[in-house]
């Protein structure tokens, strides 16, 4: 398999070379004024070839016909498709688009009223989260803060300031947790509650065997991926030599073949 793929490698760049190679000897062409005919599949090749031996169909090709000019310059032709549509407005573009929605009213997908046509006992979902997250950070600091200073709260009732902090309140609150064992958690609510002596010893020691072989299983993987990118590691070196060795053949045999074709020329 892996012979299979260097061979494919090698080979697309040796092709790679030849059409490169090709490509430079009919831009050459081209820069020195000569004409350079588009490749041709090999039927159309073979009636090309035997059209251009032919004097009778070289001679029309070359008379004028002034009488065929003259009826295709009197052809019209109408197209069906239909005509681009012209706005009178100016059309949304991503520019237009990133600016209405980079604005503050926008947060939450949608355009928030304007302040002055807010009703009383209303808030905004913005305004929403500006003023328990205010009270969330005074509470971990520890710290009072008048809310009242904030525009969407003083909209609001006493009942339903009372109501926002208690009911709501507690969404803003963020504590860290960690995933354990559930065996482990077993065994400490157990020895919480006193009941260690009940259990099986058989039982604690096969849970203690379990807890080893599990570090040892973990410590054992770590240095078997570690051989195993030091083997994959080298070798991707050998495949690194082997393809230097094969481009530098492929170029000396593309030398040999520009000096063969030099000598013929």
């Amino acid at each position: 398999m892996v012979l299979k793929k260097l061979w494919n490698k090698f080979g697309g760049e040796a092709k790679t070379a030849v059409f490169q190679k090709k490509s430079i000897e009919k831009f050459e062409k081209l820069e020195a004024g000569e004409k350079v005919l588009a490749p041709k599949h090999p039927t159309d090749q073979k009636h090309f070839d035997i059209a251009q031996k032919d004097e009778r169909l070289a001679k029309e090709v070359r008379r004028r016909n002034d009488d065929l000019i003259d009826k295709v310059n009197k052809i019209t032709i109408h197209s069906t498709e239909p005509q681009e549509f012209k706005s009178s407005r100016p059309l949304p573009t991503k520019e237009s688009e990133d600016r209405v929605h980079s604005t503050l009213d926008y947060k939450f997908g949608y355009h928030e009223i304007s302040p002055e046509k807010r009703e009383k006992n209303t808030i905004m979902m913005r305004e929403f989260y500006e003023i328990l997250g205010i009270s969330a950070k005074a509470q971990e600091e520890g710290k009072e803060v008048d809310l009242t200073a904030h525009e969407g709260y003083r909209r609001l009732s006493e009942e339903q300031r009372a109501n926002l902090i208690k009911y709501f309140g507690l969404f803003v609150r963020k504590e860290k947790q960690e995933v354990v064992d559930r065996n482990d958690v077993y065994q400490l609510a157990a020895y919480m509650r006193n009941q260690t002596e009940d259990m099986d010893h058989e039982d604690l020691q096969h849970y203690g065997k379990q807890k080893a072989l599990a570090f040892i299983r973990k410590e054992r993987n770590k240095f078997i991926d570690l051989e195993r990118n030091e083997q994959a590691q080298k070798q991707l070196e050998e495949m690194e030599k082997r393809r230097e060795v094969e481009a530098k053949r492929l170029a000396e045999k593309l030398k040999e073949l520009e000096a063969e074709n030099a000598g013929k020329g």
